[in-house]
């Protein structure tokens, strides 16, 4: 058994562990859930009792994989940018490092350099590509096109030769939307695998009567490319959707030319992030971090009606307190306290301290079963996680103690889980939540999926 080493004693060590020889040294700590943890966090989470830089293995088999990878997220920095009120990169990196520690090679397709950082050799950065197309001018369409079209032997723009591709999904401002087809038609046309990671679920069919004039949904070039072009798309790439394959069927069946995985925001232990141990006496009967962004439906039906026991505590980013386009919302204040914006180092040390949360969700979400990565950060940081019935095939894998219908049964919730259930009770049903978290956001599972599906 490895010897833990007191602060004082030893500085700058260098300690390279199994995943087994990882769980054996968390157990000796008295650590909890270390049997549950993936790679990723038991290495975030060591150095705590080692006293210096701790690297933990990939599976044998996962070794020195070789496999070369685009990578075009908004960042590809090793840390996450957490001083506004949205974190930006941190649902990435877990996903780039377990990568990295597999022996992928990471090129950065992004397009800006300041946004790439080379912490490990074996990335490169072809971010300076984007640079030798013209700059935007209008019609927006036709620059799209031109870019498009003459990327290659006009403007002598490479990409890099690569195994599989990963990038974000979501329509944005046209400078993106225009990176998103030129590099979806590069590979496609190389029979590249791309991975789309449609965080926002903005891409796919939702209902039965949304108009899809083509097979997905992409702003930006409808006029410029044939249906060939978006067929050619859509049949080489895979979108990653945070549904579980319990209540996918939905989905499936309204997008049926389109490849979808299971895929979630990987957790991520951070001391600067959050705690996950469940307080015995927090502040808040239940609380909620977040806005009313597209989420006012849901605001009305279970926390507006709320008795002031069991008022929510709402620490808002901001978005309830502008004026253009969130009028009326002191209309739906009911008894809620609102406490403003947080920091997001914040945010898991606020969950810390409410024993329950309701996730709220845009309507899109509900309908198709989507989940955020709230689940993770309510859960893991010791609070006890509540989701509407609303939400598509929740039923197939949440257990229904933690499901809610309307204001009436969610107060019931509140009051069991505050003042009717003893911490032993407490404890074994966070611990039920615990277990599919773990199990479901986690970036070794999501790196499997990735890999399993392209075949490399």
């Amino acid at each position: 058994m490895p010897q833990i080493f007191k602060p004082d004693e030893i500085l700058d060590m260098q300690f390279t562990f199994t995943k087994d020889d990882a769980r054996s040294v968390l157990e000796c700590t008295g650590y909890k859930d270390f049997a549950l943890m993936d790679r990723f966090n038991l290495e975030a989470v060591l150095p705590r009792f080692m006293n210096g830089k701790v690297t933990v293995l990939p599976e044998s088999v996962d070794r020195d994989l070789g496999i070369k990878v685009g990578y075009g997220f908004n960042y590809c920095i090793a840390e996450p940018i957490i001083e506004k009120n949205v974190t930006e990169n941190v649902l990435e990196i877990p996903i780039m490092k377990e990568l990295l520690a597999r022996g992928c090679e990471i090129n950065f397709i992004g397009k800006s350099a300041a946004k790439f950082q080379q912490f490990d050799d074996k990335m490169k950065d072809f971010s300076a590509e984007w640079k030798k197309l013209p700059k935007p001018y209008k019609p927006i369409a036709d620059w799209i096109e031109d870019c498009v079209e003459n990327y290659e032997e006009k403007y002598e723009m490479e990409f890099p030769e690569v195994d599989l591709v990963i990038l974000n999904a979501f329509p944005s401002f046209f400078y993106q939307n225009m990176m998103f087809y030129l590099i979806n038609l590069h590979y496609a046309k190389k029979g590249v695998p791309v991975f789309l990671w449609d965080i926002e679920l903005r891409t796919l069919r939702i209902k039965d009567y949304d108009t899809m004039p083509k097979v997905f949904k992409y702003s930006g070039a409808d006029k410029v490319f044939s249906k060939e072009d978006f067929d050619l798309i859509a049949s080489n790439a895979y979108w990653l959707v945070q549904i579980p394959g319990e209540a996918m069927g939905k989905m499936r069946q309204l997008n049926p030319t389109i490849q979808m995985l299971s895929f979630f925001p990987p957790y991520w232990i951070r001391e600067d992030l959050g705690m996950y141990n469940m307080m015995k006496h927090p502040k808040f009967r239940t609380a909620y971090v977040g806005n009313d962004s597209e989420r006012r439906k849901t605001i009305k039906k279970f926390f507006t009606p709320l008795s002031k026991k069991n008022k929510l505590h709402l620490f808002g980013g901001g978005m309830s307190q502008r004026s253009e386009g969130y009028e009326g919302f002191d209309a739906l204040k009911g008894t809620i306290k609102m406490h403003g914006a947080i920091a997001q180092e914040e945010v898991w040390r606020t969950y810390n301290n409410s024993r329950t949360c309701l996730s709220v969700a845009r309507q899109r979400y509900y309908e198709a079963g989507h989940i955020v990565h709230r689940w993770l950060e309510v859960v893991l940081a010791g609070c006890i996680l509540l989701v509407p019935r609303d939400l598509h095939g929740v039923e197939n894998y949440l257990n229904k103690s933690f499901i809610v219908d309307d204001c009436e049964h969610f107060e019931d919730k509140i009051n069991l889980f505050n003042d009717r259930a003893n911490m032993d009770k407490l404890l074994h049903g966070h611990w039920m939540q615990k277990k599919f978290i773990y199990k479901t956001f986690s970036a070794e599972r999501g790196v499997d999926t990735i890999l399993r599906t392209a075949g490399v």
